[in-house]
């Protein structure tokens, strides 16, 4: 028995984790932020030496 509760509380807890993962992520996409962007202002089309920003289609 003890061993299903162990179980029981390790998949709550990364239920737990996901869910916290997944709500900043959606924060960060309401924002419009760019994640890992510390010098963008809002979104990172202005941002050149933002990594995550969008290139251009060749």
């Amino acid at each position: 028995m003890p061993a299903v509760i162990g179980n029981l509380i390790a998949i709550l807890l990364v239920f737990l984790l996901v869910g916290v993962s997944v709500m900043e992520l959606m924060k960060e996409h309401k924002k419009g932020g760019c994640g890992g962007c510390s010098g963008c202002c809002g979104s990172c089309a202005g941002c050149a030496k933002c990594p995550h920003k969008a290139q251009p289609q060749k």
